[in-house]
């Protein structure tokens, strides 16, 4: 029976993307804005339809429960686009993963590419014909000074099902770290570990 496979960044690599950050508060985001736009690869068709499951669990600091549900509501959203750019949109076969890292900073998305088996969808592309998403859940721990959202860490877990040559359930989950800069939430670095298996009843290619 093949053992699951799975893989992990460093805690080098995180502090790293950490380390990176510190462009994204003085300028650096400026700069983001354009590689923010979609390739054509990562945003040809949206994924099917399951919304993100997204709530806050802690707050360090005080915020009302109505920001809660704004806070909820927002980095859900940041997350949720890049399950979909990563590891759910597009058309599949392709050759290419395109920009699956939508809402991260310059440092954290470069960080991001070189994982790229990790962080999106490159390693199956070309040998799957489509992906269902099984499981879409994100639970937010926010920094609230001043009652003022000021930073979070998301922690995910996406399932999806792939078909085709490769058929999988491919279970990612870890954790996305969040600044929010000019009213906006930026993922700044990131801690996963992603695992697949054969799906049951579909014979192992």
């Amino acid at each position: 029976m093949p053992r699951p496979a799975s893989r992990r960044t460093s805690t080098a690599a995180v502090l790293l993307a950490l380390a990176l950050t510190a462009g994204a508060c003085s300028g650096d985001d400026d700069g983001d804005e354009a590689s923010d736009s979609p390739s054509s690869d990562a945003t040809a068709q949206p994924a099917p339809e399951m919304k993100v499951q997204s709530r806050v669990m802690t707050v360090a600091g005080e915020l009302s429960k109505r920001k809660r549900r704004v806070v909820a509501r927002d980095v859900g959203a940041v997350v949720d686009r890049w399950f979909d750019a990563a590891y759910l949109g597009g058309d599949y076969p392709r050759k290419h993963i395109g920009d699956a890292w939508p809402g991260f900073t310059v440092g954290a998305r470069r960080l991001a590419k070189r994982e790229r088996t990790l962080t999106s969808n490159a390693l199956l592309v070309d040998n799957i014909d489509g992906v269902e998403a099984v499981r879409k859940v994100v639970r937010v721990d926010v920094f609230s000074p001043k009652r003022r959202p000021a930073g979070a860490t998301a922690r995910f877990r996406l399932v999806y099902d792939t078909t085709g040559d490769i058929a999988r359930r491919v279970d990612v989950r870890g954790r996305l770290l969040l600044t929010r800069t000019q009213g906006r939430w930026r993922v700044f670095g990131f801690d996963m570990v992603r695992s697949t298996r054969p799906r049951k009843g579909v014979e192992a290619s």
